[in-house]
């Protein structure tokens, strides 16, 4: 029998605290939506989905946070 695995490594609070606004960025953003609704289409379930657009949000926000000069493309 298997058991269902957790995603336990990383940073619990960051997880936490970035569930919400990346519900809304799925549900709002096109290319988050997309990136979301590809994982979600290749059979992985919607912890996982939704933690990949974590990451892909964190990344986004570490890259405006040291580039001033960075303009996101539309």
């Amino acid at each position: 029998r298997h058991r269902k695995r957790r995603i336990s490594g990383g940073r619990q609070m960051l997880r936490r605290t970035l569930y919400t606004p990346v519900l809304c960025a799925t549900q709002h953003n096109p290319v988050f939506r997309e990136f979301y609704q590809r994982l979600r289409n290749a059979g992985k379930p919607h912890h996982v989905a939704a933690v990949a657009v974590m990451r892909k949000l964190v990344c986004l926000l570490n890259r405006m946070l040291s580039d001033p000069d960075f303009v996101p493309i539309k």
